[in-house]
């Protein structure tokens, strides 16, 4: 028997606008007191880069805390990874290889980093919308800036 939906935090329903009192649990803490633990040594350069620039910025907003930082380290690796195959496929040469078969026909089939690259992307980006980089998931959240929902002002105006 399935058990459920898993419960999302707190600062994630504030975020999207869901906060309603009777939803709320209280028990995940505000992570205001949280700081960026030490660059981990498993990143490569590139995930390293990634790790200091979203997780200050991530950090600043709420996201990060200590119930998010492992699942943040994962998508750090994934697109350090990403990015160190893609420098290695910086020409579209590097993308495909020439394969003979029996008959000596030549045909082009996707290079062994190619196939890792599309497969890291494709694992990044799943990540990438869970902590609300791409346009269609940053709408999603609630932005609380202006009580207005803009509908009076394109009446008047």
């Amino acid at each position: 028997m399935s058990r459920g939906r898993k419960k999302k935090p707190d600062e994630i329903k504030r975020l999207k606008g869901t906060d309603q009192p009777c939803r709320m649990t209280g028990d995940v803490p505000r992570g205001d007191d949280f700081n960026l633990p030490p660059t981990p040594a498993i990143l490569n350069k590139w995930g390293k880069r990634v790790y200091r620039k979203l997780g200050a910025s991530f950090v600043r907003v709420g996201i990060l805390n200590e119930y998010t930082i492992n699942s943040f380290l994962v998508l750090c690796k994934e697109l350090g990874t990403y990015l160190e195959v893609e420098e290695e496929l910086k020409d579209l040469d590097s993308r495909y290889d020439i394969v003979t078969d029996k008959e000596g026909n030549a045909r082009t089939v996707p290079s062994a980093l190619h196939k890792i690259s599309r497969d890291l992307f494709s694992s990044a980006s799943k990540m990438i919308v869970e902590f609300g980089l791409t346009p269609a998931s940053i709408s999603r959240l609630a932005m609380k800036d202006n009580d207005s929902d803009g509908f009076d002002d394109f009446i008047d105006g």
